[in-house]
Formats: C-alpha cells, sequence, structure tokens
C-alpha cells in the first residue's frame, strides 16, 4: 500500500473542499438572509431552517472526508468516491429540476456545470491509477478485485465481500 497521495487526487480535493465550505455556510449559518439574498428564498419557519442546517452537516462531512483524502494516501480513494457521488448526485437533481421546473437563478447553473465536470474529474482520478492505460482496463480490473473478494459489495439489504458464500 502506498503511503503518497497519488497523482491530482490532493490538488484536487484540497481545491473541492474549501470551494463547499462558503455554500454549506450559506445553506445553515444564517439561512434565512443568505437564501434571501441570493435567490429570493423566504426561510421563515424552524423545520426549514432545521432542512438547512442539515445539509449545511452534510457539506460539511464532505469537506471533511475530502480533506482527509487530501493527506491520507488510504482514504485518497474514499474521498474520490465520495466528492464523485456528491457532485454527480447534486448535478443529477439540478438537471432534473432544469427539466421539470425549467431554467433556475444562474448561480444555480453555475454549480451544476461545476459539479458535473468536478464530478467527472473525480471519477477519473479515482480509475487513472488503478489501470495502465484505459477505463476499460480499469473497470475490468475493479471487476476482478470485486471477484476476488477484495473490494465490499454492497447487495440489497446485505454487505458482504465479492466472493464469499453466507
Amino acid at each position: 500500500m502506498s503511503l503518497t497521495v497519488p497523482g491530482m487526487a490532493r490538488p484536487f480535493l484540497l481545491f473541492c473542499a474549501p470551494g463547499l465550505i462558503p455554500n454549506a455556510l450559506s445553506y445553515g449559518a444564517m439561512p434565512s438572509a443568505s437564501l434571501d439574498k441570493l435567490f429570493g428564498i423566504t426561510v421563515d419557519n424552524s423545520n426549514l431552517t432545521h432542512i438547512l442546517r442539515a445539509v449545511m452537516g452534510l457539506y460539511l462531512g464532505m469537506v471533511f472526508i475530502w480533506l482527509i483524502g487530501a493527506f491520507r494516501a488510504a482514504l485518497s480513494g474514499p474521498a474520490l468516491v465520495c466528492c464523485a457521488v456528491f457532485m454527480l448526485g447534486l448535478a443529477f437533481g439540478r438537471v432534473f429540476s432544469f427539466v421539470l421546473d425549467g431554467q433556475p437563478h444562474w448561480l444555480l447553473i453555475l454549480y451544476a456545470v461545476l459539479e458535473i465536470v468536478l464530478g467527472v474529474i473525480a471519477v477519473y482520478l479515482y480509475i487513472k491509477p488503478r489501470a495502465a492505460g484505459s477505463w476499460l482496463e480499469a473497470a475490468n480490473i475493479h471487476w476482478q478485485e470485486c471477484v476476488a473478494g477484495d473490494i465490499p459489495v454492497y447487495i440489497p439489504g446485505l454487505l458482504r465481500r465479492a466472493g464469499t458464500r453466507q
């Protein structure tokens, strides 16, 4: 196992982490002031404030795992996966909203573009060190690790090591 964080993973994670902090704080620190000023959203009850502060906690949790992954080789891969799932999940939700609800504030469109780009980069950085050449080789290596039982695989209702019977 390597003790150094591979390639561009550290600078990438260090770029993503502080970039998320202002978003987290705008959602949770004083949502009634920040969301009204940014998007004209009125936050006027404790339930909505609670939900927004929970979202802030989720965002700050992501920042935490990305910072740990930037400095601990064993966690750089999981941090990149968290980053990819987080960014692409948000982007999917935003694009879904664009289709159903129409065009939002320009800043939310910018967020969607950044989330797609950063999510794809996170996937690439996760796969790149695992394969000598192509993405196809990386997928094949991952599949072989799963079959050999080296990677935990989620099966609905059951978490087990791939390749083992329970």
